[in-house]
């Protein structure tokens, strides 16, 4: 049986199929698709983006390089500028290409929006980073608070982006030390995932419809706590624990250890509304050390992206971090150049049936 997400997905389509085809065409399933690669830009990851390649659903791209962010739309990438201080990280892209993340401002990092203009603070005091913002255009994030004795209750703590200021989110709840929930992203049902970072696991828990209380996400037997990193709009969430990439889609269960391309760690990144889940994972049992490989899982299996490129090429994908639902997938692995230099780029794969190979010159952006 399909994925509740790819169902109602599917219905969607068929429905609106009946007036605007609002939703694009189905994608290829994963284990019938071939994949063209793009060059979207090298890379410098210096000012450390724990993701520094985000994917929107028209097939836009956010990438940060360098204390730069970069909007890249099927050919070509454009700077969106920064509040001051030449340092900026994207973590998230909506579907008008709103671009939401941190940067340096007047000796703090602060929150931003861009949307086209000039950067906007989102507001708040302290310490700021936007996570996620949904289609919608809703906006959540942490707040850091200045901690120098390492007090728990002044750990960072979830926010809410709403006129000019910073919203806090409820605490997880009301028993000592009150536990603050971060937050990471936001679906289009208003529902957010997060962690407590001042209990000693970084517990993950999930907030529904900017309402009711918070509710922990079951991790793996043997207390091992489920990191979360991104949810999709049924709810599904996804991430690492334990070494393994991780699947919940029922908070109050175990989630379910999702395999491997042959070694560990193995990380989940990105999830979309047909359940199909993209990271990186060692391929060689019991050395962590070597270069990952990106992958695709596709609900039933993992593959490992290096070995369904359909144009030749010299890269090593070596980390899937988006996936959107017509299957573009976008990540970070290495190129060598015609002199034989190797550097870190940015990528987005589009997906081919084999029969409509060659690729194109350049990914499909869907936005006009």
């Amino acid at each position: 049986m399909k994925p509740l997400a790819h169902r109602t997905t599917l219905l969607a389509c068929a429905v609106l199929a009946l007036g605007l085809l609002a939703c694009g065409p189905l994608p290829i399933p994963p284990a019938n698709a071939q994949y063209c690669v793009y060059d979207v830009g090298g890379l410098d990851v210096s000012e450390g983006a724990f993701r520094p390649v985000h994917l929107n659903s028209l097939g836009a791209v956010a990438w940060s390089s360098g204390g730069r962010v970069f909007l890249y739309r099927g050919s070509a990438s454009v700077d969106i500028g920064d509040l001051g201080a030449h340092r900026t990280i994207a973590n998230a892209i909506n579907s008008s290409n709103v671009i939401v993340g941190r940067s340096f401002s007047s000796g703090k990092w602060r929150a931003f929006r861009w949307s086209g203009g000039p950067m906007t603070d989102l507001g708040g005091d302290d310490d700021q980073e936007a996570t996620g913002i949904n289609d919608s255009g809703a906006i959540v994030g942490i707040q850091t608070p200045p901690n120098p004795t390492n007090d728990p209750l002044h750990a960072p703590f979830g926010v809410r982006y709403a006129g000019g200021t910073a919203l806090r989110l409820p605490d997880f709840n009301s028993i000592p030390p009150r536990p603050h929930p971060t937050a990471f992203a936001v679906n289009n049902n208003q529902s957010v995932i997060g962690s407590l970072n001042n209990v000693s696991e970084p517990n993950a828990v999930f907030w529904p419809d900017f309402n009711n209380p918070w509710t922990p996400i079951t991790g793996l037997p043997g207390w091992i706590a489920l990191q979360p990193t991104a949810l999709n709009d049924a709810a599904h969430v996804v991430g690492y624990g334990g070494g393994h990439a991780l699947l919940s889609v029922d908070r109050a269960q175990h989630p379910t250890i999702i395999g491997s391309l042959g070694g560990d760690p193995v990380t989940a990144y990105a999830i979309n509304n047909y359940d199909w889940i993209v990271g990186d994972s060692q391929i060689i049992p019991g050395v962590g050390s070597l270069t990952p490989s990106a992958f695709i899982y596709d609900g039933t299996q993992m593959f490992d992206l290096n070995k369904k490129l359909a144009n030749p090429t010299t890269w090593q994908l070596q980390r899937a971090y988006s996936i959107n639902d017509r299957g573009q997938i976008a990540g970070v692995g290495t190129v060598t150049d015609q002199f034989g230099n190797n550097g870190m780029h940015a990528f987005i794969l589009e997906p081919r049936q084999v029969a409509a190979l060659p690729c194109d010159g350049h990914s499909r952006y869907w936005g006009g």
